[in-house]
């Protein structure tokens, strides 16, 4: 069940969007719902404890699939795959199955070429997360598709069912949180409660729900942002790319992204310049291109939905005093 009257809400922030917007928007969401429903029926599902253990399970089915059934033991992966499933896919190393990553361009999107170059008779599959949690870019799903077509199969890493609209019948399988989606002949079984199951497939439902309702709130912020931040003099990344509405990074010529964060940070604004499961942002952005002379200064923020336009006023007017005091800290070194 949709609990579409969240558009309300929605439409009280956005004054500026058509009187018909709720009804348009309602229309949107049980269109896009209809259709990925009908591209998940093929698949069973199967919930896990974790995200992790849904990805092992996953890898184990592929090999039991491709390597032993049919003596493959090549496996591309997109260079963004998060740190956790890398270290899974490693300690599989000493069984045989090799694993090359795909990089990404400067436009932070993968790089089709290295891509259509790396297949050999022994690929039995190519895994990617369909955008860049680090940057937001949007990765050509299509085209990806098309590039693998008779080589390999095509395997999707998602949160809350992301880019939904977009998946297709050529897509071997998916992995959603801690769930799968995968082909019935698949030999995997996930949790037999009643219960978390049905809680999983509400959330994710519900999840897709809410990405799809407050996408158009965040891409007005986006721009509200993006606008201010480019009028003190700043640079936004990716600006072009489609990218994740909610997810922007950006930067000040000569100014320190990390300098820039921790005043923000005693501000009480949070920033982020990457670490944790991924590497640093500059390191990032280097990795695909970038002068490190640029890449030093990027900044990744993400928008809550529940973000008000008169709190992010608020939040430029903080990033222009930060942006003072960390000139002076740069002119004192």
């Amino acid at each position: 069940m949709m609990h579409l009257d969240r558009f309300e809400a929605i439409h009280l922030r956005t004054p500026w969007a058509p009187k018909n917007l709720i009804d348009r928007a309602k229309l949107a969401l049980e269109t896009l719902f209809k259709r990925g429903k009908e591209k998940l029926d093929p698949f069973k599902f199967e919930v896990f404890s974790s995200e992790e253990e849904a990805f092992m399970q996953l890898i184990l089915s592929l090999i039991h699939e491709k390597a032993l059934a049919e003596g493959k033991n090549h496996l591309l992966v997109l260079d963004t795959l998060r740190s956790p499933f890398k270290a899974i896919l490693a300690k599989f190393a000493p069984l045989g199955i090799q694993v090359d990553q795909i990089p990404l361009t400067p436009l932070g999107t993968v790089d089709l070429e290295e891509l259509k170059n790396s297949f050999y008779p022994t690929t039995m599959g190519f895994l990617f997360e369909p955008f860049d949690l680090m940057t937001g870019v949007e990765q050509p799903v299509e085209e990806i598709l098309l590039a693998c077509e008779n080589h390999c199969p095509v395997f999707l890493l998602t949160k809350a069912l992301f880019g939904l609209q977009n998946f297709s019948e050529k897509i071997e399988a998916i992995q959603c949180d801690n769930a799968l989606f995968v082909p019935r002949t698949y030999p995997l079984s996930g949790s037999k409660e009643p219960d978390r199951i049905f809680a999983a497939a509400t959330e994710i439902q519900e999840c897709f729900a809410r990405r799809v309702e407050e996408g158009m709130q965040l891409l007005y912020l986006r721009r509200f942002f993006e606008r201010a931040i480019e009028s003190m003099g700043g640079e936004i990344f990716f600006k072009t790319a489609k990218r994740e509405p909610g997810t922007i990074v950006f930067g000040f010529s000569g100014i320190h992204g990390e300098l820039l964060s921790y005043w923000l940070c005693q501000r009480g604004i949070f920033t982020s310049i990457g670490g944790g499961q991924r590497p640093s942002l500059h390191r990032h952005l280097s990795s695909i291109g970038f002068e490190d002379s640029q890449a030093y200064t990027a900044v990744h923020v993400s928008f809550s939905p529940d973000l008000e336009e008169n709190t992010l006023q608020e939040v430029l007017i903080t990033i222009e005093e930060c942006l003072r005091l960390t000139k002076r800290s740069a002119e004192r070194v």
